[in-house]
């Protein structure tokens, strides 16, 4: 048996990605020199932050293709309804009762949601 470099299938599929790369670089680049990326109402600004970065690694993936299709897991909802909370205790006096005790709701669930999280990227299924 040859090495994997060797079966015709794999090559033929390296090349169909090899392609598809060509392929996205050269419309990055047509969007890039007509202006169309710069005319993008988000051209510059960060990424918002809906918890992408805060799943493990392993699971990005699957919750990109389960939030594509309009299901987001558990976990996901969880990491959003927190920042949402975040985004409102912004908002409020730092030394009133109604932020310390959204503070601590906040606490509560971010807690919540990493046991979640850390439960998934050791059994690395949803």
């Amino acid at each position: 048996m040859g090495a994997a470099g060797d079966d015709p299938k794999r090559r033929e599929r390296d090349a169909q990605i090899r392609s598809l790369d060509e392929r996205i670089g050269e419309c990055v680049s047509q969007a890039l020199a007509s202006g169309e990326l710069q005319r993008s109402a988000a051209w510059g600004r960060p990424l918002p932050d809906d918890g992408y970065f805060d799943a493990p690694p392993e699971l990005r993936m699957a919750f990109q293709v389960l939030r594509n299709a309009g299901h987001l897991p558990v976990e996901v909802e969880m990491l959003q309804e927190l920042q949402r909370w975040r985004d409102e205790l912004a908002t409020l006096p730092p030394d009133g009762e109604a932020a310390r005790v959204l503070a601590a709701r906040i606490a509560e669930r971010q807690l919540l949601a990493q046991l979640r999280i850390e439960r998934l990227a050791r059994t690395l299924s949803l």
